[in-house]
């Protein structure tokens, strides 16, 4: 027997029921109106409106848009079954304008068949077509082409298998104004050029995502009527953009500055939007910054986050050179943005330490050796504010962050020093709280250049500022390929491995530390590893692994702090490369690791990590529901009393059985990790190494690369993802 619609959507029957309220006014409207406002409505949520009265029950079977996302459901069957019911009992005579269409994951071949001849079916009528799926691209693209009404497209195709998600060379959609593609491969034809969009006469708004360029160096765009073009993190295996866009106004980029761009279009754009991330660190990144900023002679408004200005501020003499653009900029704002690699600060330091120099050499060791007490460059690189501003001085700038807490307005204040009409959000708070005792201020600045007494209140001799997470890291790793080397015997370090390892240390780094510093900071680590360890023999605690997060009731946590008052550091976050520092650590001295094989016994913190993994598919206080008897899977229930959840597993086998081969993946895996650890991780795995690999993976959706981005900001996701297969990469990605 069928289910209805509302039995699909789960909506019980007492909420079903009608009300005996007074009749309310929305529903003296006129169906036309009605039906306009359920046409910005979730489908979902708009079959829902059934329940209002007798003249509801029907309505949403005559909206001419569809939205459909899988998001919106618990699980993907309950989506394809609703998206069945909706488009069986939708009202045929009703005419299709816009359909919005997201599933999550490979999409079922007799859904998207379903979905695509709903679509075909009112090709004369279709205005506007989002379409978010993982699927063959041919049927999809079959369908598009009939749809000559369309004003709006919007495609995201993501291949099942690693072939390319060509776009045709040919479209022919004579009324298209809005185009919005992601991960698609650009074709090109003669003179070693790809010009996909030349036949969208009326294109007005463009946005490229994640595309990349086939047999071809020049991307060309070219269009009399184009207004907005959008472009974000695209393929380095091309190097030029040609714009013909005597009509584009507004320019927007995300990603690293690889192609220059060539022709005309820059000189109309009147707003800008630049974010060049934190990995993009290299002079030739930065040059090409330039060159943009050098063809915008018409601008008007200006916003580019503050790792913009980082990267720019790499090209060497920079403020040498006489910009011939921005004379009639009007507003520039810089968004503040946190830091999420080290590398660019190394960078910086670098630049900074180089103009330090050329003054006299007290002052460069002045600066180093304030950047060894803990000293960083300033969020916004000093005077390139006025640098941007040399043929516009009256501009109007606003300083803007959503994270005034990762910032120092007073540093920031020094860096834009000069700056005539300058604003600061609201958010940013008082400087004070941040600040150190005056001695350590003083203390600082007497070390320090001028350039560098401007951070002074950023600077102390805190464990955090004398080490750093990344150099923290880098101290790590060495310890690890020492360890691996047998050089840890009875869980102590030589005499001459203390030597090697400061030396490799500050080689790294660039940075003095004694051998001393070394030993305490081992210690202080080892403590930290012994007491995270201890919390986790406790049962009541959980602890993911991907976030670093530590889950337990308040009562658990307040019965363990009695005795162990140092754990109150892991109730917000755990131990920082736990899994690095149990190598380290470990009371074998974990070079035993390694010599494990996946059919011998496993150390028990990867077997319960493993078992976390699959018993808590989603969080550890979020276990789904699945109650579906059709699937074979693993399905975990969740069932509370008095405030305390039992998790229970059926179908244990296949888990255990899967458990065992993922065992060894892992210590494989670890193996590897180790073994790449003699060279130098903290190059090795770096963030633009991770990313540019990450572009290689072409099938994976913008969900999931923002995703995978998130997890590379932790250095030991960065060397798992360096040190897996590209096969192990790909299952990675996809269970994200």
């Amino acid at each position: 027997m069928s289910k209805s619609v509302d039995e699909v959507i789960m909506i019980p029957p007492k909420k079903r029921a009608r009300r005996d309220d007074n009749e309310d006014s929305l529903s003296d409207l006129p169906d036309c109106v009605l039906l306009h406002i359920l046409s910005f409505l979730n489908s979902k949520h708009a079959v829902q409106t059934c329940i209002l009265s007798t003249r509801w029950k029907h309505l949403w079977k005559r909206i001419p848009t569809l939205i459909l996302h899988s998001s919106t459901f618990s699980t993907v069957k309950l989506f394809a079954t609703f998206v069945t019911r909706i488009l069986t009992l939708r009202d045929s005579s009703t005419a299709l304008h816009a359909l919005d269409f997201q599933r999550r994951g490979i999409i079922e071949t007799k859904l998207l068949t379903m979905i695509l001849n709903h679509v075909c079916s009112h090709n004369t009528h279709i205005q506007r077509l989002e379409i978010d799926v993982t699927a063959d691209v041919c049927p999809i693209l079959s369908c598009v082409s009939k749809c000559r009404a369309l004003t709006s497209l919007k495609l995201s195709v993501c291949p099942k298998s690693y072939t390319k998600t060509l776009f045709p060379k040919s479209l022919n959609l004579p009324l298209l104004t809005s185009l919005d593609l992601a991960y698609f491969t650009f074709c090109g034809g003669e003179n070693d050029c790809a010009e996909p969009f030349s036949a969208f006469t009326k294109l007005n708004s463009l946005v490229i995502r994640g595309c990349k360029v086939k047999d071809a160096q020049i991307l060309s765009i070219s269009s009399e009527t184009l207004v907005d073009l959008t472009m974000h993190r695209f393929s380095s295996k091309f190097s030029q953009i040609k714009l013909s866009t005597p009509s584009l106004f507004t320019f927007t980029f995300t990603g690293i500055p690889v192609q220059k761009i060539c022709g005309n279009g820059l000189s109309s754009v009147r707003q800008v939007n630049i974010d060049a991330p934190d990995y993009a660190t290299s002079v030739e990144y930065a040059l090409v910054l330039l060159t943009w900023l050098q063809d915008l002679v018409s601008v008007e408004s200006l916003i580019v986050t503050s790792t913009t200005l980082q990267v720019l501020s790499l090209v060497p003499d920079l403020f040498e050179v006489k910009l011939p653009s921005l004379c009639n900029l009007k507003s520039l704002e810089v968004e503040l943005i946190p830091l999420y690699s080290g590398f660019l600060l190394f960078y910086m330091e670098e630049v900074m330490l180089k103009k330090a120099a050329a003054k006299s050499r007290k002052e460069a060791a002045k600066l180093r050796k304030a950047f060894k007490a803990g000293l960083k460059p300033p969020p916004v690189p000093d005077g390139i504010v006025g640098f941007l501003l040399q043929n516009s001085p009256a501009s109007k700038v606003n300083i803007t962050t959503g994270c005034p807490s990762s910032f120092n307005l007073k540093q920031v204040e020094e860096s834009v020093k000069g700056v005539k009409n300058i604003n600061y959000c609201s958010k940013f708070a008082a400087p004070a709280s941040s600040a150190v005792p005056a001695s350590a201020a003083e203390s600082a600045s007497a070390v320090a250049p001028a350039s560098a007494a401007k951070m002074a209140t950023n600077v102390d001799n805190s464990d955090s500022m004398l080490w750093p997470d990344l150099v923290t890291k880098a101290f790590i790793d060495i310890m690890v390929d020492e360890v691996t080397k047998g050089n840890m015997p009875n869980g102590v370090f030589l005499t001459g491995t203390w030597t090697s390892m400061t030396t490799r240390l500050n080689s790294i780094t660039k940075r003095s530390y004694k051998k001393e510093q070394l030993q305490e900071k081992m210690h202080g680590l080892r403590a930290m590893f012994h007491e995270f360890y201890s919390l986790l023999q406790n049962t009541g605690f959980q602890w993911n692994a991907e976030t670093n997060t530590v889950t337990a009731s308040e009562e658990v946590w307040q019965n363990y702090l009695k005795t162990h008052d140092k754990a109150s550091q892991f109730q917000k976050k755990g131990c920082d490369h736990y899994k690095l520092l149990e190598i380290i650590f470990n009371k074998n001295n974990e070079t035993d690791v390694l010599h494990y094989s996946s059919i011998q016994d496993q150390p028990n913190s990867i077997v319960n990590e493993l078992n976390n993994q699959y018993l808590n598919t989603e969080s550890a206080n979020n276990a789904r529901v699945d109650n579906d008897s059709s699937d074979n899977d693993i399905q975990v229930e969740q069932i509370i009393h008095s405030g305390k959840q039992k998790i229970q597993v059926k179908d244990l086998t296949s888990m255990k059985e899967s458990t065992s081969h993922q065992v060894g993946d892992a210590l494989v895996a670890q193996a590897k990790i180790v073994e790449a650890s003699s060279s130098h991780l903290t190059v090795d795995c770096s963030l633009t190494k991770c990313v540019v690999a990450l572009e290689e993976i072409r099938d994976i959706s913008d969900d999931i690369f923002g995703k995978a981005l998130e997890k590379f900001k932790d250095p030991d996701w960065r060397e798992m993802f360096i040190a897996m297969s590209n096969d192990r990469r790909r299952g990675w990605l996809f269970r994200l």
